[in-house]
C-alpha cells in the first residue's frame, strides 16, 4: 500500500484497527466457509442453538453491518477502507511480506534452509500432509471403527516420517552447501577459461559498451561482497539457533497433536479405554498427550485398556526421540554443520570475486577502485546508494574536483603573470640589442 495512504490512515488509529480486524475476520470467514465447512451454522448450533432461526436472515444482517460501517466512518476514507478489506490478501502477499523480507535480510537468510527444504520437498509434503489432515477430519467426524482405525494408522505413519526427517536434518545437505558447489564450479570454469563473464574485447572508454562492461563487473562484485557480509553476520548471530529451536518446537507440537487425535480416536472406539471423572473431548486428550512429552502430570486421564497403555508407552518412546533430536541434532551437529556450510559458501563466494577482479584487471588494466571512479561520472546516485547499502561512505562527484581545479587556476595564472612582468624588463633590455 502506498506510504501516502498509510500517512492519511495513521491519523485515525481507530479506523486503522477497525479495518485490520474487519479484513482478517472477513477473509478468514470466507476461506473457512468456502474451503472447510459452514462455520456460521456450526458456531450458532454449537453455542447458541436458540438463534438458529437468525441464519435465515443473514443477508439482512449483512446489510446492518454495512450500515454501521457507513455511519461510523466518514465518506472520504470509506472508499479506501472498502478497497483495503477487499484487496487484503494481495496487500499481504505482494506488499507486506516482500517488504518484511527486504527489511530483514538476516532473518530471511537464517530461515533459508527451511524455505529451501519446503520448496524442495513440496510435492511429497503436500501429499503426506493432505493424507494426515484427511485422517484427522475422519477422527473428528466419524465414530465408526472401520474409519477410525485406518485414520490412526495413517497419522502414525505421518508421525514416523516427520520424526525421521527431523533426525536426518543434522546431516542432510543444506541450501548453502548446494550453493557453495555451484559457486565453486563457476569459479573453476572461469579459471580454466571454459566460461567468461565479459567479452574479451577492448572498447573505447567513451562508448556505451565499455560502460556496460564496467557496470556488469561492479554489480557482480558488489553482490558477492554484500551476500558474504550478510552471511557472516548471520553465522555469528543467534538466528541459526533460533531456526533450529523453532524446528524442534514444531516437532514437539506435531507429536502432541497427533497423539491427541490417536487417544481421542481410541476413546471413540472404546470409551472404557480411559478412566476420567467426566466426559472427555479432544482438548482433554491433547493436554494428556502434551503432558506425556513433559515431566508434568496435570491431566487426570488414566489409560486402562491394553491398547491405551501401549499407545501411551509409544508416546514416551517418541519423547525420547525428541530429546535425542534436541541434544544431538539441534544443539550440536545440525548447528555446527549449518555454520560450516555458511563458512564454505562465503569462502567460495569471495574466491569467485577475486577471480573476477583478476580477469577484469587483465582485460582492461583497471582495479575495482578505478572502475568505481569511472562509473561515478554518469551513475553517481547508483554507486553511492550501493555503497550505502554496504555501509561504505559516499564518494564525491568528479565534477566537484574539476570545479575545484578551475577555481585554483586564476591564482596560478596571476602568479605566472607576475613572473612574466618580472622577466619582461630584462627581455626589453635585450630586445634592442
Amino acid at each position: 500500500m502506498p506510504d501516502s495512504n498509510q500517512d492519511r490512515v495513521s491519523k485515525y488509529p481507530v479506523i486503522t484497527v477497525l479495518r485490520e480486524v474487519c479484513a482478517v475476520i472477513s477473509w478468514t470467514f470466507i476461506l473457512v466457509k468456502v474451503i472447510a465447512f459452514d462455520i456460521d451454522i456450526y458456531v450458532v448450533e454449537k453455542y447458541v442453538p436458540a438463534l438458529r432461526w437468525a441464519l435465515n436472515y443473514r443477508f439482512f444482517g449483512l446489510l446492518l453491518v454495512i450500515s454501521f460501517i457507513l455511519l461510523g466512518i466518514r465518506k472520504k476514507p470509506l472508499r479506501q477502507f472498502l478497497i483495503y478489506v477487499a484487496m487484503y490478501p494481495f496487500i499481504v502477499f505482494f506488499w507486506r511480506l516482500p517488504k518484511l523480507f527486504f527489511r530483514n535480510w538476516a532473518l530471511v537468510i537464517a530461515f533459508a534452509p527451511a524455505i529451501y527444504d519446503i520448496f524442495n520437498t513440496f510435492r511429497s509434503r503436500f501429499v503426506v500432509m493432505t493424507i494426515a489432515i484427511f485422517s484427522a477430519v475422519c477422527i473428528i467426524l466419524s465414530s465408526r471403527s472401520y474409519f477410525l482405525v485406518p485414520a490412526m494408522v495413517l497419522l502414525g505413519i505421518y508421525l514416523i516420517m516427520h520424526l525421521y526427517r527431523s533426525l536426518r536434518k543434522a546431516y542432510q545437505s543444506s541450501i548453502f552447501e548446494g550453493l557453495g558447489d555451484l559457486v565453486k564450479k563457476l569459479r573453476v570454469a572461469l579459471e580454466g577459461g571454459q566460461q567468461g563473464l565479459w567479452k574479451k574485447e577492448e572498447y573505447d572508454p567513451e562508448t556505451k559498451d565499455y560502460e556496460q562492461q564496467c557496470l556488469t563487473f561492479y554489480l557482480l562484485n558488489w553482490g558477492a561482497e554484500l551476500i558474504a557480509e550478510k552471511l557472516l553476520k548471520v553465522a555469528k548471530s543467534r538466528k541459526p539457533d533460533l531456526y533450529l529451536m523453532f524446528s524442534w518446537l514444531g516437532t514437539v507440537l506435531v507429536t502432541s497433536l497427533i497423539y491427541g487425535f490417536e487417544y481421542w480416536a481410541l476413546y471413540k472406539i472404546d470409551m472404557l479405554s480411559y478412566r476420567a471423572d467426566r466426559a472427555l473431548a479432544f482438548w482433554d486428550f491433547w493436554g494428556f498427550s502434551f503432558g506425556k512429552l513433559t515431566p508434568s502430570s496435570i491431566s487426570g486421564i488414566v489409560p486402562v485398556s491394553l491398547e491405551a497403555t501401549i499407545l501411551s508407552y509409544s508416546e514416551l518412546f517418541c519423547a525420547l526421540i525428541i530429546l535425542v533430536i534436541l541434544v544431538f541434532s539441534v544443539l550440536t551437529a545440525a548447528r555446527e554443520k549449518y555454520r560450516d556450510d555458511i563458512a564454505d559458501f562465503v569462502t567460495e563466494l569471495r574466491s569467485l570475486g577475486n577471480v573476477m577482479q583478476e580477469q577484469f584487471s587483465q582485460l582492461y588494466a583497471m582495479a575495482l577502485a578505478d572502475v568505481e571512479k569511472a562509473l561515478l561520472r554518469k551513475n553517481a546516485v547508483l554507486i553511492n546508494q550501493l555503497r550505502k547499502v554496504r555501509g561504505l561512505p559516499s564518494l564525491s562527484l568528479p565534477e566537484k574536483d574539476e570545479k575545484t581545479q578551475d577555481r585554483a587556476t586564476p591564482v596560478n595564472g596571476a602568479q605566472q603573470l607576475i613572473a612574466q612582468q618580472d622577466v619582461a624588463p630584462d627581455a626589453q633590455k635585450d630586445g634592442p640589442r
